[in-house]
């Protein structure tokens, strides 16, 4: 009997600051300061599949979302930062 139970979906890409960005892109701008982890009450984990803290959130308190493969992205999408066509 085949399995129909669904794949985990996997992170492809992250939506912030009105912008769709590649893992790579959101790891930038984690590292440079644009995104940064709540000031108060932080998680002290998991960290996601890429390193990111999963409570990430820009400099204005937004969060930061996830987009996963499961997603309605059939044919992938262009990061806005890099332009690099994602998965």
């Amino acid at each position: 009997m085949p399995d129909r139970r669904r794949p985990n979906p996997s992170i492809i890409g992250y939506a912030f600051n009105a912008a769709l960005c590649c893992p790579n892109c959101t790891i930038y701008a984690f590292s440079t300061g644009e995104l940064r982890r709540p000031i108060l009450p932080p998680k002290l984990e998991p960290l996601d599949q890429h390193g990111l803290p999963e409570d990430m959130c820009n400099t204005y308190d937004e969060p930061v979302n996830p987009v996963f493969s499961t997603d309605d992205y059939p044919d992938g999408f262009t990061c806005d930062e890099c332009g690099e066509l994602q998965p």
